[in-house]
């Protein structure tokens, strides 16, 4: 009798484990969708990129804040990403040439202007709202994604494309904290369609309309136009990207 119990034991014991490895290996069915499924792939080594301005109406963009009109007022800058996590963006005004470098651990600010030469270098590595990343872009890389907490919040249609919609927050703020974006992503080409911006106030700030996606590289596709709006939904600003390349 006890050898008979032991077998029952054995065997109610394999059938539990048996159990258990299906429940592991089995997908969840309400598994919702993960923003990391929209991350820009690990295997891009270098981006460049040439954004122009297109148009900047100043009395709208002062709408969004006082300053943020300053970066429009530029009438082209580059970009040039290195894996895994330097980007630096270079503009030139007259005789004057500024480059912001910024990587997970450091802003860099260099400054030439004929004889005069500034740097001027931050470390970063405990305010990751400073990190400068190519989510400006319209892309969504690890070194972004990292500093964020993500909602999914469901389905919406912009520019013709069922997006999936998510809201994020840097991962140093408050879960519930006004200050947010939202980003309405092709869940396709995995870019960013749509993003709109909170501060601290909730009072919304600029939306971004990503429009004209070109595939770089593999499953990389860059939008080639930025619409930007203000507050009252008019059409603030616009900057198209050319030049770009990617390996």
């Amino acid at each position: 009798m006890r050898e008979r119990v032991h077998k029952i034991a054995i065997k109610a014991f394999a059938i539990a484990l048996a159990m258990v490895a299906c429940f592991a290996a089995a997908p969840k069915a309400n598994a919702l969708p993960s923003i990391y499924d929209h991350m820009m792939p690990l295997s891009v080594n270098h981006m460049t990129a040439t954004g122009r301005t297109v148009s900047a109406n100043q009395a709208e963009l002062s709408k969004i804040s006082p300053e943020f009109g300053d970066a429009y007022r530029l009438h082209e800058a580059s970009y040039t990403f290195n894996a895994p996590d330097k980007l630096e963006y270079h503009t030139q005004v007259g005789p004057t040439s500024v480059s912001l470098i910024t990587t997970n651990d450091y802003r860099l600010v260099k400054v030439r202007a004929g004889i005069i030469k500034k740097d001027d270098k931050t470390d970063i590595t405990k305010d990751v709202t400073k990190r400068q990343t190519l989510f400006s872009l319209g892309l969504l890389p690890k070194n972004y994604l990292d500093t964020v907490r993500s909602d999914y919040e469901g389905r919406e249609t912009v520019q013709g494309i069922n997006c999936q919609v998510f809201t994020l927050r840097y991962i140093t703020d408050a879960p519930n904290s006004n200050r947010r974006f939202r980003v309405w992503v092709d869940p396709t080409k995995h870019y960013v369609v749509q993003k709109r911006v909170w501060n601290g106030d909730n009072e919304q700030r600029e939306t971004i309309v990503y429009l004209n996606p070109m595939k770089v590289i593999g499953d990389v596709w860059l939008p080639q136009r930025a619409e930007c709006y203000n507050p009252e939904g008019h059409l603030a600003g616009v900057v198209e990207y050319v030049n770009v390349s990617a390996s």
